[in-house]
This record gives structure tokens, sequence and C-alpha cells, in this order.
């Protein structure tokens, strides 16, 4: 007994089972996550590490140089680069393709730890070690608006906003960015200093010694212990100014005595401004393996409940909304691929000339791809763009498997056997030519799996998507539709509808006449086809270094890049005053656009892996979205 006669003698428990296949795959669908490009494990490690004042050729000096030797000797390292910049040093490991990357970073780690630690400068940060993820960059980014100054709506966006944020379920890191941010400068005087007899060193000791937690204990008097709890800290600017730096001839010499204290904001390394207002931005930057359209879901609903935290006429601002162009792009391609299906049963439809028939092989095709649903979520696929472009692209071919079945067994009926025989002796016949062909389609695509480097990355979930779609409809050929077959086809399946089909669709019935008259021309003039066909092949290859080379495909996602780069050496304060007339330059070439945002200098931390150099800014235009 063959898999189709199996299905046709247990139809009921063949259709069952589908159903419940189909309900998983709905399931599947719901829980598949959503983004625009697949996930990529890149094989690289970023290490950034900043001392504050450092020149760029210090920073090379001191902190990269040290790093680069520390972690060349790391296995499966192929190269390294590095970057120093004002007061940030970026070094970038890239690794060989399938390195285990959790064992990688552990052990940049340790030799960071062995090998570097000790030539660092005491005043640089810890190295901040991380493999690259694309899914670090910001999914969404948002302004926090209101009646404040810079410091107070940074101040608000980083103890009352960033900390709920960071709670919202499929949210990393939220990180603010922009605004002010307050510092206490001690200006020394070095005519004073001079005259006084104090250095430098002197004045910093002082007060690093008097600004210093130091655990104090307890004291029992035999009944009760109490905690001590020395106020070490400073707790306001004439603390500091009255800290004693040393005494000379019997004089008390006070930081006041020798500097300035002043209370004021830290210098501007990094601007961020929206519409040609100095603005604090929230970049939102998902998990790792969270949902794109998801996450920004969950922020956009928790954003009532923040603001109302807020002070009064407070507000936070959507800016960016990666989620937005990711459900548009889905969508559409959802509705090409809908489209095909609707084109694919019309052509049946026309051809088969049978209502039931077209019938079964429609049906074959949404229930192949629902099942590929549950093969994708198993397999670590997400809904993608790729992905669903091998979706779109597989309709065509799920019908093929189906057709075959329908038409062997329209055969058998025609010579007189039941639809149930027909059906069985249909599959049985074209059972082993199926496997064939759809083995043979499916391992053409195989061996882009075994491509090494992005390109493999990307293209895995396409493949795959294909692979299992194929795959899903030739079960589904010899199992479901025999089933369908022997129920809804029968001896006058010519009849009725089908008849007046036949009828409005005569016209296609000659189309076998012209092609066998095309055919018999053409074997008759052999070389003349076949020389022909070289001219074109020929003529194809000289046009393909005329076509345009892109990785990916361009895309409309509402939201036009423009960088601007100025000489090495540019001020933060010309740098704004370069940035000011781009943007006046593309608000007036783009009038349509809702927001302009600006960001330039040099980040530090985390967002020096996506920022540029001091000299460098970029300004992004939020479009309408397209109609």
């Amino acid at each position: 007994m063959n898999l189709g006669e199996l299905s046709v003698r247990r139809a009921v428990t063949t259709a069952m089972a589908y159903l419940c296949l189909a309900g998983f795959g709905l399931y599947s669908l719901s829980e598949l996550p959503l983004n625009r490009l697949p996930e990529v494990d890149l094989p690289v490690i970023v290490i950034v590490t900043t001392y504050t004042g450092a020149s760029p050729r210090d920073m090379e000096t001191l902190v990269t140089e040290p790093i680069e030797r520390a972690v060349s000797s790391v296995e499966s390292v192929e190269q390294v680069n590095s970057v120093s910049r004002q007061g940030t040093s970026l070094v970038t490991i890239m690794f060989t393709w399938g390195t285990d990357m959790n064992a990688a970073e552990v052990q940049v780690r340790k030799n960071l730890e062995l090998f570097a630690s000790e030539f660092l400068p005491d005043e640089a940060s810890k190295p901040l070690t991380f493999a690259l993820d694309p899914s670090l960059a910001p999914v969404m980014f948002m302004a926090v608006d209101g009646p404040l100054d810079g410091h107070q709506l940074r101040t608000l966006a980083r103890d009352q906003i960033q900390p709920y944020l960071g709670r919202v379920e499929g949210v990393a890191a939220a990180e603010v960015m922009g605004g002010l941010a307050r510092e206490i400068q001690v200006r020394m005087r070095p005519r004073v200093m001079q005259s006084l007899d104090v250095s430098a060193p002197q004045i910093v000791d002082a007060l690093r010694a008097a600004n210093v937690v130091v655990p104090s204990g307890a004291v029992d008097d035999g009944t009760q212990a109490l905690n001590l709890q020395p106020t070490g800290l400073f707790q306001n600017v004439e603390q500091i100014a009255n800290t004693v730096v040393t005494a000379r001839g019997g004089r008390t010499i006070l930081v006041r005595d020798v500097a300035d204290v002043v209370d004021t904001f830290e210098e501007q390394t990094h601007v961020v401004t929206a519409d040609g207002h100095l603005a604090v931005l929230l970049a939102v930057r998902k998990q790792s393996d969270a949902n794109t359209v998801q996450v920004a879901n969950n922020v956009r609903d928790a954003l009532p409940g923040i603001v109302e935290r807020l002070p009064e006429g407070t507000d936070i601002v959507p800016l960016f909304d990666e989620s937005q162009a990711i459900v548009r792009a889905i969508t559409n391609l959802g509705k090409v691929g809908l489209q095909a299906f609707l084109l694919t049963g019309l052509v049946l439809l026309l051809f088969l000339r049978s209502i039931r028939t077209s019938l079964i092989a429609v049906v074959a095709v949404p229930l192949s791809i629902l099942v590929s649903f549950t093969a994708m979520q198993l397999m670590g696929v997400t809904l993608n763009l790729i992905s669903m472009a091998g979706l779109a692209l597989a309709i065509g071919m799920l019908v093929d498997n189906g057709i075959v079945v329908l038409e062997a067994a329209f055969q058998h009926i025609e010579k007189g056997k039941s639809p149930a025989e027909a059906a069985i002796l249909g599959t049985k016949e074209m059972s082993m030519p199926l496997v064939a062909s759809t083995l043979t389609t499916v391992v053409v695509f195989l061996p882009i799996l075994l491509v090494e480097g992005i390109a493999g990355e990307l293209f895995r979930d396409l493949i795959l998507t294909i692979s299992t779609t194929l795959l899903c409809s030739l079960i589904i050929a010899l199992t479901l539709v025999p089933v369908m077959a022997a129920k809804l086809i029968g001896e006058d399946h010519e009849e009725g509808v089908a008849g007046r089909l036949r009828r409005a669709t005569a016209f296609l019935d000659r189309i076998p006449d012209v092609y066998g008259r095309a055919l018999d021309w053409a074997l008759r003039r052999r070389a003349r086809i076949l020389a022909s066909a070289f001219v074109l092949f020929v003529a194809t290859m000289a046009a393909v270094p005329f076509l345009g080379q892109d990785f990916l495909p361009k895309a409309d996602v509402s939201e036009i890049r423009v960088e601007v780069t100025a000489a090495p050496g540019t001020s933060i304060d010309q740098m704004r005053v370069l940035v000011t007339e781009v943007e006046e330059a593309v608000r007036e070439t783009v009038p349509e656009a809702e927001v302009v945002t600006a960001e330039f200098g040099a980040g530090e931390g985390f967002s020096a892996i996506f920022g540029g150099s001091a000299n460098m800014g970029a300004l992004r235009l939020k479009l309408p979205n397209p109609a």
C-alpha cells in the first residue's frame, strides 16, 4: 500500500491531520519574529575604551596598540582593525566564519586582562568588549520635548524615562543622547598656585581624599549595635570650595584660594538637534532575539504611562520607527504573494476548465505555506524580506506537484476508473517522478547554504524557506491531493460549469496547433535557431558589465540620511555651523520632510561604534509614508 492509497483509504484521518497542521502553522506564523532582514551572526568583536582628554595620537600609543598586541594572538583571528579618535579607541577583531563567538569573547577578555591591563593608563576606562550584533542598531528614536532646558531634559530622560523603557519587554537598552550633563569644574589659578607653592597634583589628591566613602564598621554598647555611616561625599559646591589642600606657615589653604569652583555643564563633544533646536533623544535598542515590530509596539503602548509620570507640558515624540518600514515592506510583499496566488488560480481555471480541479490545486498552495511556517519556526527562520521573497517565489512552483497528480488521475477517469481508483493509480504512477523532480529542485538550492560570509547568512532563510515549502507541497501532493481528487472529481467533471468554461476558453485549444507549427518550423531551421540563440546569449553576457551592482536592493523606508564630513581638526562649534547650513539646504530641497534630526561630534562608550569622528555628522530626514 503506497502513501496515496493509504491517504485515500483513511481520508478522514488525512483531512484531520492536515487541519491540525494548518492550526500549528497559524500558531507558528503568530510566533515567528518579524524583522527587516535575517538574523546574522557576525564573527566580529568590538573593544571600546575611552580616555578623556587624550588626542588621537596619544590614544593610539597608550591605548590602541597595547590592546591590539593583546588580542592579535587569540585563536581564529583573521584581522584586527582600529580607529583612534579624540578620547576614544575602537578596536575591531574579525574572526573566521563559523567561530564560536561566545568562546572567542571570553578569550579576548582573558587576553586583555593578562596582557593589556598593566599597560593601559589608570585614567582610561575599562575596555568594553562585546560581540557585534546588527540588532544593536537602534530600532526607534524618540525626542523628549518640554518647557525645560537641555540639562533638565537630559536629567529627566535619564532618571524618569530611560529606566522605564529598559523594562519594556524585548528592549535591551534605551540610550540618552544629547542635552547637557552637569559638571563641577575646578578651574585652577596658576599664578596664585605658584605664589602659595601649591601644585595641581596636590589639589587633585585633596579632592580625591575628601570625596570618598570609607567603611567605618559599627559600635556595640552591649545592648545595641549601631552602624557608622560617615558622610564623605561632596553634597554641594561649597564643600568642594572649602576642601583643605595644604597648610603654609600656619595658614590653611583651601581649594577656593587657588581655584574657581564652577557649577556648569561638561564640554559638548557630541551634539544632537531636532529641527534646528538642541534636543534630547532616546535611542531604543531591542534584544538580539526579539521581534522588531513587537518591541516597537510594546514601546508605543508603554509611552502613555511614562508620559503621565513626567512634569506637565513634557512629552515624548517618536521620530523614527524601523518597524513601520518593516510592516510596510512585509505587507507589500504579502500583497504580491496574494496576487500571485490569485493569478495562479485563474490560470489553472482557464486551462483545466474545472472549478473543482482548480480548487484542489489552489488549496494545496496556502496549505503548503501554512505547514512550512511550523518548519520555519523549528529551524529558527524569521519572517523577513528574504524569507517572504522565498515564499513569493515558491508559489508558482507549489502548483506543479498537485497538477501532475491531478492530470494522472484524469487520465484514469477517462479510462473508466472510479475517482478513488484513479487517484490511487495516478499517485502511484507519479510518486517517483514527483520525488525526483522536487529533490532535484531542492538540491540546486542547498549548496548556497555552504557559502561562507554574510551572503550565506543572508540567503540562508531564502533557501530554507523555498526548500521547506517545496517539500511540504510534495507531501501534500502525495497525500491530500489524492484524497481531494477522489472526493471532488467525478465522471461528470466536464458537465455544467466546466462545459461553459470550455466553450468560453475555446480559443486556448488553438495553442497546441500553433505551438506544433512553430516547433516544426524551428526544427526545419535548426542551424539558424542555434545561431540566433548563441548570438542572443553573447549579447546578454555583454550587457552584464553595464548592470548596476549592489549588495541589497534599494528600499523605500521613508527616510533620507545625509552625511557631513569636515576637515580633520574641525571644532565642534564650526561643525555646528556647517551642519546648520546643510540642514537649511536640505530643508529647501526636501520641504516635505516631517522631522530633520542632526547628530555630529564624537560619541563615547557604546555610541562610539555607530558614531563618527569629531569632524563628522549625519542628518536624518523623516518623510511622509508613501501612499
